[in-house]
């Protein structure tokens, strides 16, 4: 036989009874019900509506939203942030595969080829993705060549970009410049995912900057030095090159930020004469802190001889006791004469715009899945092509 449940019978509630206090009398606790306690008083005041007038609003929500653009309007951009859900969507593509280039006798491609290769690599698991859950998209890629001209034409002569609700790409700066400025006019929402120029989303609330801007990488990195090290440890290097002596402001405010006072110790600043390339005679030992940690920032990736000629002055410069330690800029990553146990011995920083932890399961899964799709391992470009459709998706 089955266990028969029984439900226990609903309790009521007590009487509330008042507070108990002590009856000297009976030498007991007893209830009282009424009051024995100092109440607090409230006082209402009039005040005058002619001293003190009430909240107004001036106009009703619908003459606000009819003077002001559409209801949820941004009244500074003009654009409706979301818009109409749409059953399917439209996206352009944008990327410098430089077919043209492409010689079928090589049987190679061509190595400039490789970024936009690998990021439509990623996009297209992305879109596999995507579609899995839903979403339709229709797409089309369209080859810049890297080349300003072909640019401008494909946005003169390919009518279908101006249907588009996403415009992705292109890669370089100029090309970057003319695609905004076409996405602003057709009100298009524009995603650059490579160009790290300031300025381009001024007075342009359709263009969407997925990288860093120098300005951003400078401050990352000074807030990285102000956690492990004092001010004065702390020297600016750069060229004697007007754009190169720019961003030193950049340290130097992001430095007076965290300190919050304009008393703080600023960052030391070594400017290198043009004539002294090769660095051969450049005396630092003035700036290298004698048994202590010097932290030398080099925002400066041009010319990467410079480089590896001051990294190399500043391991001759150590004494005994003497440490270093360098920040640099992502463009390191991709030099070719710098001996890399050089950046080890001066433990070299250098700041990037995204992190892969090639341990992760979900990273080691996508080189796997890309390297059975398209037979080659992915670089960091396919890994950013995969992230920005599924974040734009």
């Amino acid at each position: 036989p089955k266990p028969r449940t029984q439900t226990p019978p609903e309790e009521e509630l007590p009487e509330i009874s008042g507070n108990k206090v002590f009856n000297p009398e009976t030498g007991q606790w007893e209830v009282v019900m009424e009051v024995t306690e100092p109440l607090d008083t409230v006082q209402w005041l009039d005040l005058s509506p002619e001293q003190f007038p009430p909240i107004r609003s001036d106009a009703s929500f619908a003459e606000i939203g009819e003077s002001g653009g559409e209801p949820g309007q941004n009244p500074v951009t003009g654009v409706t942030p979301g818009g109409e859900k749409k059953t399917s969507y439209r996206m352009a593509v944008l990327l410098p595969f430089l077919a043209n280039r492409f010689r079928p006798s090589d049987l190679r491609i061509n190595e400039n080829s490789h970024w936009a290769l690998h990021f439509h690599g990623g996009m297209l698991l992305a879109f596999e993705v995507l579609k899995s859950e839903g979403l339709n998209l229709d797409v089309k890629v369209y080859d810049t060549e890297g080349d300003e001209t072909k640019t401008d034409r494909l946005l003169r002569t390919e009518a279908d970009l101006q249907q588009m609700d996403l415009i992705l790409g292109p890669y370089r700066r100029n090309n970057v410049r003319k695609v905004a400025e076409f996405a602003r006019q057709h009100q298009i929402v524009f995603v650059s995912p490579y160009s790290a120029s300031m300025g381009l989303s001024q007075d342009n609330p359709y263009y969407i900057q997925v990288n860093p801007s120098l300005k951003t990488h400078c401050e990352a990195i000074t807030r990285h030095v102000r956690r492990h090290f004092r001010p004065e440890q702390v020297v600016l290097v750069v060229r004697d090159r007007p754009e190169e002596k720019e961003r030193l402001r950049y340290f130097q405010d992001e430095n007076l930020r965290i300190s919050g006072s304009r008393d703080s110790v600023p960052f030391r600043q070594f400017i290198i004469r043009e004539e002294s390339t090769g660095l051969s005679e450049l005396d630092l030992t003035p700036l290298i802190l004698p048994q202590d940690t010097t932290v030398f920032i080099v925002p400066s990736w041009s010319s990467e001889s410079f480089v590896y000629s001051f990294l190399r002055q500043v391991a001759v410069s150590l004494m005994e006791g003497d440490h270093a330690i360098v920040y640099g800029m992502p463009q390191w990553m991709n030099y070719e004469r710098v001996d890399f146990d050089l950046y080890e011995k001066l433990d070299v920083h250098v700041s990037s715009a995204s992190y892969l932890n090639h341990f992760d399961p979900e990273v080691q899964a996508f080189k796997r899945k890309f390297f059975e799709r398209f037979g080659t391992v992915p670089n960091e470009e396919a890994f950013l092509g995969y992230d920005v459709t599924l974040f734009f998706g």
